[in-house]
């Protein structure tokens, strides 16, 4: 089974030009690294992603994952690595980044690395994570 696996759809565009994704489901395998990109504005990595797998799931995101991390470009306003450990950071620091980031003249859909512990092996879960997003 490949790393990442999406599924989603693409409404038509108007003008020909492709709008992209506008809602789709990502498998986050275990004991894996994998590189992962959502295109929610105003949308942080512990608000939208790690909050929304613990409530679908009802189990503690530090049970699933090491931690998730990012590197904006330097045309954003966070210049720097940025690293989310779920139990560990604190949701009000700077870890908890914006997953698009907008620097007032564009904006930056943020590749992030989420690297997942060996959760069915250990017991935590009996499935692979679906994480599902919508925009």
């Amino acid at each position: 089974m490949p790393a990442l696996i999406t599924k989603g759809f693409a409404p038509p565009a108007t003008t020909g030009v492709p709008v992209g994704l506008k809602q789709g489901t990502i498998l986050i395998q275990p004991k894996n690294a994998q590189m992962l990109a959502v295109p929610k504005e105003n949308a942080k990595i512990y608000e939208n992603f790690i909050q929304s797998i613990e409530a679908k799931y009802n189990v503690d995101a530090a049970d699933l994952f090491e931690s998730c991390n990012a590197y904006p470009s330097a045309g954003s306003q966070v210049n720097e690595f940025l690293s989310f450990i779920p139990g560990v950071t604190n949701p009000a620091s700077k870890h908890n980044f914006k997953l698009v980031m907008d620097d007032g003249s564009s904006k930056e859909i943020l590749g992030f690395w989420v690297l997942s512990k060996d959760y069915i092996n250990d017991g935590i879960l009996n499935e692979v994570i679906e994480y599902e997003w919508q925009i």
